[in-house]
């Protein structure tokens, strides 16, 4: 995988626990620093892949002004990888992210390649993900002690598990893909050994693109989503928020969330449907939310798209506020 991308920053590559004997990914990346008693602030970040594929480092799939921004603050960012469906299961992510945070707050300020830099609060991080990775923000916000989390960012994210986009068959132009044959996702979970009864696979952490390039787009199309992801009420974090099963106000004091209008992949309402639900529980104040007019998939890794376009610069200056106080 080509990580010129990333060559201002230096690379720490390791786990933060193992499962079925695989280890699960994550990759530390550390910017330069002008002085030794400069304090780092820290991000952590969350891949896209509809929780089936993905990768955490995917250059391409990691906007410029992310690393343009912190590296503007010295900024250390955590990106964890996790286990992924079909051949895992939601109970199986949640419980990724969960050992993450706990990693995140008895492992991290103690890291031997950071010993040199003091960290600032780093039980406060700003959390930035990407259309699956949202949903991974969201659960994170609403299952961490409140204020643990500092200010969140949701690029065209992922949240309305129960749409019917996500749980009915029809015909969906994911990407510009035409409609796959059944038989592909068949085939894969043939090969895996998956069955209600039978689980002899091994977990995946991690699939950068084209990898499962028609899995992912296969359970879509075919509305198979519940079936990988899991029907318990604890995987679908807008009911849980809109039934007052959890309470808004676990959310941080900034969610800045912005979605192409016209994404081919995750659609723009489960970002309205989301607004609802928080706007309902008089939380709107914590929102700010751009939709991006005559946009699809990919607009925000345009290299076009800086911390001073207009829609952005006002987006960032809410979650440094948060952040950085």
């Amino acid at each position: 995988m080509d990580l010129s991308k990333f060559a201002a920053f230096d690379i720490h590559s390791t786990h933060y626990k193992e499962v079925d004997d695989i280890q699960i990914p994550m990759h530390i990346l550390i910017p330069p620093l002008l002085s030794s008693n400069h304090s780092r602030p820290t991000i952590v970040y969350f891949h896209s892949g509809g929780l089936v594929r993905g990768a955490a480092l995917f250059a391409p799939h990691f906007a410029h002004w992310i690393l343009t921004y912190a590296l503007l603050h010295f900024a250390i960012i955590i990106a964890p990888e996790h286990r992924l469906l079909p051949e895992s299961t939601g109970h199986d992510i949640l419980s990724d992210i969960s050992d993450f945070w706990i990693w995140f707050h008895t492992s991290l300020p103690t890291l031997s390649i950071l010993s040199s830099t003091p960290i600032k609060t780093p039980s406060h991080p700003l959390v930035i993900s990407e259309s699956a990775g949202a949903y991974l923000s969201l659960q994170s916000a609403l299952s961490q002690p409140k204020n643990t989390i500092s200010a969140i960012i949701m690029q065209n994210p992922m949240l309305d598990l129960s749409a019917p986009w996500y749980t009915k068959e029809y015909p969906k132009n994911m990407f510009g893909l035409p409609i796959l044959p059944k038989s592909l996702l068949n085939d894969h979970l043939n090969t895996i050994g998956k069955s209600k009864v039978n689980r002899t696979f091994k977990p995946v952490a991690s699939a950068a693109p084209p990898s499962r390039s028609d899995i992912m787009p296969s359970i879509f199309q075919q509305g198979r989503f519940p079936e990988f992801l899991g029907t318990d009420s604890i995987l679908y974090p807008l009911e849980r928020t809109e039934d007052g099963e959890v309470d808004a106000h676990l959310l941080p004091k900034v969610v800045f969330v912005f979605h192409a209008l016209e994404h081919r992949a995750v659609p723009v309402e489960d970002t309205r449907r989301f607004e609802r639900v928080v706007r309902a529980r008089g939380r709107g104040e914590r929102l700010f939310i751009h939709y991006e007019e005559g946009a699809d998939h990919g607009f925000e890794y345009r290299p076009e798209v800086t911390l001073i376009t207009p829609w952005l610069d006002e987006g960032m200056r809410r979650v440094s506020g948060a952040w950085l106080g």
